[in-house]
């Protein structure tokens, strides 16, 4: 079952909102996600730290800090692997924390080319078998 963090957001208008999460997504774009590989296929997802490998620091660090802002006031709480977790959806992606690292998921799934890169890199099949 998932609950609302934050039920008290009426203060920022939708107008704000939609500014803040479109400005989460225009820093998403600027960083290098790096693919969870342990976790294929099984919870195919990406990641990114708070260092400089991952992308620009400042951009890293403002992506972070509007993120955690957001899953606060925006997000809601899912329990997934036995534990509540903190989300956010934001333009086809489902993104959370783990400890100091963020993550993101697709919510419609990959697509079969990002199937195939995938799983070429893992030895699989084309078709992502």
């Amino acid at each position: 079952m998932e609950k609302l963090l934050n039920t008290e957001n009426n203060s920022l208008t939708m107008n704000e909102k939609e500014q803040l999460l479109n400005r989460i997504d225009e820093l998403a774009k600027k960083v290098k996600w790096q693919m969870a590989w342990s976790y294929c296929p099984k919870l195919p997802h990406e990641y990114i730290l708070l260092e400089e490998k991952y992308g620009n620091l400042e951009i890293l660090s403002e992506l972070f800090k509007l993120m955690k802002e957001a899953i606060m006031k925006y997000g809601y709480t899912k329990r997934r692997f036995g534990r509540d977790w903190h989300y956010i959806e934001i333009k086809g992606f489902k993104y959370w924390f783990d400890k100091k690292v963020l993550n993101r998921e697709w919510l419609n799934g990959y697509e079969l080319d990002m199937r195939r890169k995938i799983f070429k890199r893992k030895g699989g099949d084309n078709n992502g078998n």
